[in-house]
């Protein structure tokens, strides 16, 4: 129904977006594996990879945190001393 919408608003192209790769590495590995496009040695070689992108997305998250801690302590003591000189 919802493609029938967009066909009739005149849309030419359609994109479905999987997101199976992005949630699930042991899912999309199956179905690259399934479909004969990887060995199960490049299965093995995904695994770690996917892992590393992991490590590496939590890592980001963590400094973006920590940067934004840093920063409200900055505000935080900005006001103090502003406060101190009254």
């Amino acid at each position: 129904n919802d493609i029938l919408t967009l066909v009739a608003g005149g849309s030419k192209t359609v994109k479905f977006v999987d997101r199976t790769f992005n949630a699930n590495a042991q899912r999309a590995n199956e179905i690259l594996l399934d479909q004969g496009l990887i060995t199960e040695e490049e299965a093995a070689k995904l695994q770690k990879l996917f892992h590393l992108y992991n490590v590496q997305y939590i890592n980001d998250i963590i400094l973006s945190v920590l940067e934004l801690i840093y920063n409200v302590l900055k505000i935080i003591a900005m006001f103090k001393g502003d406060s101190s000189k009254d």
